[in-house]
């Protein structure tokens, strides 16, 4: 036998007996590299915030549609309070309502008429539509009108449960690939052996197939038992539990049973704090900077998490020893290209913002709310009381009376906002307490203790607190408002 067969002999009984040394992982042999992955899934299925139920803004808008109405269409405002021809006016062609509320106002309308109808209660929007029916409204109290139209459609324009909604669907795709969840073993199967779709950071480095396309399919790599690689707890959860089957790769058949006991392992419990944008930047972050670095195995593999032998030719075959791993392999990248590999990675960055955008959004509508409250108060005032109203002086040029009285409405309106939830300074601060007996609540302005500039500023007379009327002898305007609404 010639010295190049003795030595071919020999390097195939040496490879022989490498790969008959590889073996299953012990039990928590991969829980270290997998605590990492287990970590980002605990925030990925946490609860999303809860927004407070806020007022619907559309009676405000009602309000604001009376007004317009019968500044701009007095006849059409005289048919949609019609009460049996009402619908019927609205819907003819050309008829003065039909032309005012076909331009994407019908649903408006109608509702108009339904609360203005024959026999409707004496309610707010009523009283107004009695002030309004015999006179056009006041260039102040059209000025007004507009703002609070505005206001309601910039506040409705805003959509944080529509965000929030749009986080829950990336979450669930980063975590299994589906906008509602629940993946199938078919959905998690992918195709090819076990390193074929975790992939191989030794020999021609190749990324895996499945790799960063879900965190099912990453925890799937590094955990899951099948016919060799047969340890149940080898990332420490028992991912056989509840009777799941072991995995043959590529054959639908025990993936998405062994993902559930894994999410259910490193899922938080229910009382536990709401998912935040801030915790899964970070996480993403951390493991998107860690990877590259080769800080999530234990040989220098960059681009890999999991257990790795000093050789793994074999690729990530979920066993140790010999050229074995138990790793997932991204390929060897970083950054932008790092991100595009692992898809799971930009859907938990991209549910990130929508979960801060959804709570700025739910914060910038409260704020509106109040802006609109202010409004719709000044106007109703101006509406039922123009007579009892006294000429205040400005406080600048250009300002008017209703623009010294909202500006002191929006201010203690965010300062009475500042203690919900606080029962003790909310009534301290001289504002209106919601919440019952309850300690938690919310605390709104109460209309009494709010002044106007100019009288606050003059502090003259018996009304010097604020805007003094005839009829009431010196009561505020929004005690008058009050007592004729």
């Amino acid at each position: 036998m010639q010295p190049t067969q003795f030595a071919l002999l020999f390097l195939l009984a040496t490879t022989n007996m490498r790969q008959a040394a590889a073996a299953a992982l012990g039990e928590g042999d991969n829980s270290k590299y997998f605590s990492t992955l287990c970590g980002i899934i605990r925030a990925a299925t946490a609860k999303l915030p809860t927004l407070e139920n806020l007022p619907a803004t559309e009676d405000f808008d009602l309000v604001a549609e009376l007004v317009n109405l019968s500044h701009s269409a007095p006849a059409a405002l005289d048919q949609i309070a019609a009460s049996e021809t009402a619908n019927s006016n609205i819907d003819k062609a050309e008829t003065p309502a039909n032309k005012y509320c076909k331009q994407g106002k019908t649903a408006t309308c109608k509702k108009l008429a339904q609360l203005l109808g024959k026999g409707q209660p004496a309610t707010h929007i009523v009283k107004l539509y009695d002030a309004l029916k015999n006179k056009a409204p006041t260039q102040p109290v059209i000025e007004i009108a507009a703002a609070l139209r505005t206001a309601t459609a910039a506040a409705d324009q805003l959509k944080p449960g529509t965000l929030l909604t749009e986080a829950a669907a990336e979450l669930n795709e980063a975590l299994e690939g589906k906008k509602a969840g629940l993946a199938t073993d078919s959905d998690l199967r992918g195709t090819g052996t076990r390193a074929q779709q975790c992939g191989n950071p030794h020999t021609a480095p190749t990324a895996g197939t499945a790799a960063g396309t879900t965190l099912a399919h990453d925890a799937l790599c590094l955990c899951a038992k099948d016919g060799s690689a047969n340890e149940p707890k080898a990332c420490g959860p028992d991912v056989t539990s509840s009777g799941a089957a072991e995995i043959t790769w590529a054959t639908a058949g025990g993936q998405a049973a062994q993902w559930k006991n894994l999410k259910a392992a490193c899922s938080r419990p229910a009382s536990a704090g709401a998912a935040t944008g801030a915790e899964l930047r970070q996480l993403t972050h951390d493991f998107l900077t860690g990877i590259p670095q080769s800080k999530l195995t234990n040989n220098y593999f960059p681009g890999t998490i999991g257990l790795t032998e000093a050789t793994p030719s074999s690729g990530c075959d979920g066993q140790k020893g010999a050229n074995s791993a138990a790793c997932v392999f991204y390929g060897k990248i970083s950054g932008e290209q790092l991100i595009a590999k692992i898809k799971w990675a930009s859907k938990l960055l991209s549910a990130a913002d929508n979960i801060d955008s959804a709570i700025k959004a739910r914060q910038q509508q409260e704020h509106s709310l109040s802006q609109i409250k202010a409004l719709n108060t000044t106007l109703t005032a101006l509406v039922l009381m123009p007579e009892a109203i006294t000429h205040t002086p400005a406080t600048g040029p250009g300002i008017s009376a209703e623009g010294q009285k909202t500006a002191p409405m929006e201010e203690k309106q965010q300062e009475c906002e500042k203690h919900k939830d606080n029962k003790k300074a909310c009534t301290e601060a001289k504002c209106e307490w919601k919440g019952g007996e309850n300690e938690k609540g919310e605390c709104e302005v109460d209309e009494t203790n709010v002044t106007t500039k100019g009288n606050a500023e003059a502090g003259t007379g018996e009304g010097a607190a604020g805007t003094t009327t005839k009829k009431f002898n010196g009561k505020l305007e929004t005690d008058c408002a009050k007592a004729l609404g």
